[in-house]
């Protein structure tokens, strides 16, 4: 009875690590990520392990596990590292904003081209303001439309 239940929880065991392996089909496949995006997230991962290195050399200064001046030299290494580190991101994310600024540009553009134009009196032909008229008149200025001939 007792091999009958271990043989049991052997097949059910081996049925869950390989169920998700044999049941691919019904699953989305997971979008690659874009170069920039990959790129980014090295130099941020770098900088994140650059930050605890720093303080992890700063805890053992503190302790008095390493001498002063092997913590400057070391220390001297991680800044430099983490100094290139923040320049690459400060370049990335400038031609992220040189990107986006131009995708802006051409959706603006795009919508200008679609726009309709606008009617020729929704703005007093006087002081320009937008808006209604009632019975004729401008009413931010006062101006009087004149009446069309009929």
């Amino acid at each position: 009875m007792a091999a009958a239940v271990a043989i049991i929880i052997a097949i059910l065991a081996v049925a869950a690590v390989l169920y998700p392996i044999l049941n691919r089909s019904g699953r989305q496949p997971e979008p690659l990520e874009t170069h920039a995006t990959s790129r980014l997230q090295v130099l941020l991962d770098e900088r994140e392990a650059l930050v605890n290195a720093l303080r992890e050399l700063e805890n053992d200064k503190a302790l008095g596990n390493i001498a002063e001046d092997k913590y400057r030299a070391v220390r001297e290494e991680y800044e430099l590292q983490a100094i290139a580190v923040m320049r690459a991101l400060d370049e990335s994310a400038n031609g992220l904003v040189e990107e986006i600024e131009e995708e802006v540009k051409a959706l603006r553009l795009h919508s200008t081209e679609d726009a309709a134009p606008a009617a020729p009196e929704s703005s007093c032909p006087q002081c320009g303001s937008p808006g209604e008229r009632r019975q004729g008149s401008c009413p931010i200025c006062g101006f009087q439309k004149e009446p069309r001939a009929s």
